[in-house]
């Protein structure tokens, strides 16, 4: 006879030895233990909360992400938080430290978020007063496949490696880039000795109302424009 010391988790011809709590299923005969229910219950609950946070598109995992980051949220929100920026290496901002302002829409990542720099910066396609930010993949192109790592990886130190003055944001810089890029570079490091210090990124909280006050964000939308780069399934 066989023994049943060792019950596996589905079995036929359910055995005196089990407890009535285990599920049967009258028509194959099968036996489920409540170990396996137990299970089948918790792999539900985390499916549900996971598809929760997807389908709402929390920003939650971009902290998680950007675990390599200072990240201060504002106001205890997870749609508005200062991220700590550091110039590109073997460029005119090396050494710089910004503090950029990141605003997530309700439809991120099928919306662009909005980037601004708070402390100032000498940059063609960066506003000095507003610190909106003129870059196509965020303003125009931008495609929910792209995320934050994106922006602060690879867009933003490609925009300061490679500044655009035939389409600026700071007329004075593009400019001056354009006649004379000794001069330009040494402008840009006088702004970063200036206002691009640790300080004065930790002390800019200060300036943080007027720019969020200020609607010249890099999204390039305006309150009436609700354009998504992708489409949310219903």
């Amino acid at each position: 006879m066989e023994s049943w010391q060792n019950p596996p988790p589905f079995v036929l011809a359910p055995p005196s030895s089990y407890v009535d709590c285990s599920s049967f299923h009258k028509e194959s005969g099968i036996r489920i233990s409540p170990s396996v229910l137990f299970i089948k219950l918790i792999l539900a609950v985390l499916f549900f909360i996971s598809a929760e946070i997807a389908s709402d598109a929390l920003p939650l995992p971009c902290f998680i992400m950007m675990s390599d980051y200072t990240v201060e949220p504002i106001n205890d929100g997870i749609n508005e938080f200062n991220v700590e920026f550091h110039g590109p290496k073997e460029s005119p901002y090396e050494g710089g430290v910004w503090k950029v302002r990141v605003e997530l829409p309700d439809a991120y990542p099928y919306k662009s978020p909005s980037i601004g720099f708070i402390n100032k910066i000498f940059h063609p396609n960066v506003d000095e007063l507003s610190g909106s930010v003129c870059l196509d993949v965020i303003n125009q192109s931008w495609s929910p496949m792209f995320d934050l790592l994106n922006v602060f990886e690879v867009f933003l130190p490609q925009l300061l490696l490679y500044p655009n003055p035939s389409d600026p944001l700071n007329g004075d810089a593009a400019s001056l880039m354009m006649k004379d890029k000794s001069e330009y570079d040494k402008k840009v490091k006088e702004y970063c000795d200036r206002y691009a210090k640790k300080q004065d990124a930790d002390n800019s909280d200060e300036s943080d109302d007027e720019v969020s006050g200020n609607e010249a964000y890099s999204d390039g939308r305006s309150e009436s424009e609700d354009e998504v780069a992708g489409h949310a399934d219903p």
